[in-house]
């Protein structure tokens, strides 16, 4: 009787003990992106005040350091990332995070010929398929967006209205361009030789302006052979984000 009385009081003070430590873990907040700022060049979060917080840690692409510590249940950021995390604290604690990941999606190395080619099985136009650069024929023209077409990339919205494409030269090393430049910077045809880097604008409706409908991507062609292209996409599958952030 008396171990089982002493168990009982070991148990009693298991549950005192964990109970006055707080070891209940804190939830993650509830984070969500409420606004594009800058016309795609930055995004505001809000979430809601989380019990038992003393505070609220917001970490950018695994810095060393947060890029905010405080009690704000809001929070904007400006510059092309590719990973946000949210948190909350209390003391040495901190809740799971909320994760958002803004890298863009790649597709790499793919065949698309001009349409010049006399092969009507070839592909010439690109559509993208939940971010992937899917190769299209003439059969299915009605659904790409963007075109390859006597040595020029451009636009196809003769073809399918609901999206216009334009292009605006990357110089220097593509994979470093982060951030696709604003309205006004973009051609709807660029030269399509070897070595070309664009960003893209993807613009739906309403066209001709830049918005929390369009997609934006970036695109190198590395290698062209007659009438065959060779070209990588990065594609950010957030509408309205501008951030190309691939290093």
């Amino acid at each position: 009787m008396k171990k089982i009385i002493l168990a009982f009081g070991y148990i009693v003070f298991f549950v005192y003990f964990t109970w006055c430590n707080g070891d209940d873990e804190l939830p993650t907040p509830n984070a969500r992106i409420v606004a594009i700022l800058n016309d795609g060049g930055g995004l505001r979060f809000e979430w809601d005040p989380v019990d038992g917080a003393d505070g609220y840690r917001v970490k950018v692409d695994d810095g060393p350091s947060p890029q905010y510590e405080g009690t704000n249940t809001y929070f904007e950021w400006t510059q092309p990332a590719k990973k946000i995390e949210i948190v909350a604290y209390a003391g040495d604690k901190e809740s799971p995070p909320k994760v958002f990941d803004f890298t863009p999606k790649s597709t790499a190395n793919v065949a698309v010929y001009d349409a010049t080619d006399p092969d009507p099985n070839h592909p010439s136009y690109i559509e993208f398929v939940d971010g992937v650069a899917t190769p299209r024929n003439a059969q299915y023209k009605a659904q790409a967006w963007m075109l390859f077409y006597q040595d020029q990339v451009s636009t196809n919205v003769h073809n399918n209205s609901a999206v216009d494409a334009g292009y605006s030269e990357i110089s220097g090393d593509w994979e470093g361009a982060a951030l696709a430049p604003g309205a006004g910077n973009y051609l709807t045809v660029q030269p399509a030789i070897e070595g070309a880097a664009y960003y893209i604008w993807f613009d739906f409706a309403p066209i001709g302006t830049m918005g929390e409908e369009d997609y934006f991507g970036k695109m190198k062609i590395s290698a062209k052979s007659g009438t065959q292209y060779t070209v990588s996409f990065y594609f950010q599958t957030h509408k309205g984000l501008r951030w190309l952030k691939t290093q």
